[in-house]
């Protein structure tokens, strides 16, 4: 017997169905193709990354974390200074430059890898929202 997959064609938006006065009549996808060549549970915009490069971008952001977690810590010690506004700049930029990082690797993996980030860092990166904003109200106070 034959061994074939039948997918199911999806488009986008309707603007992938073209101009239909123009000289293309047949839809295609912004890949170029007619039918879809995913596989189930996968995105074509997603990547897998090789285990050294997922492990790079991890050890990265773990090196971006603890750097992060010293600036959060400078602040805290300038509480009552008259350094605490540069210290909390610095700081509240680098959590977002951080967090930043962690979404965009998110975006680019596949689901299997985003679960894999997610339990070696999605802690951390909670951590760093919570000292930040716990930092802020002791600002207030």
């Amino acid at each position: 017997m034959f061994n074939t997959k039948i997918q199911r064609v999806t488009f986008n938006s309707l603007s992938n169905f073209g101009d239909i006065l123009g000289p293309s009549v047949i839809p295609t996808r912004p890949n170029g193709l007619l039918f879809s060549t995913q596989t189930p549970g996968t995105s074509l915009t997603k990547e897998n990354l090789s285990p050294e490069d997922l492990q790079k971008s991890i050890d990265h952001l773990a090196e971006e974390f603890a750097e992060t977690l010293a600036l959060l810590d400078d602040a805290r010690t300038s509480l009552g200074t008259v350094y605490i506004t540069e210290d909390m700049k610095d700081a509240e930029a680098k959590v977002n430059k951080t967090l930043e990082e962690f979404q965009n690797l998110l975006n680019r993996l596949n689901k299997t890898q985003r679960t894999e980030v997610n339990r070696s860092l999605g802690l951390k990166m909670h951590e760093l929202k919570a000292q930040l904003e716990m930092l802020k109200e002791m600002c207030l106070e």
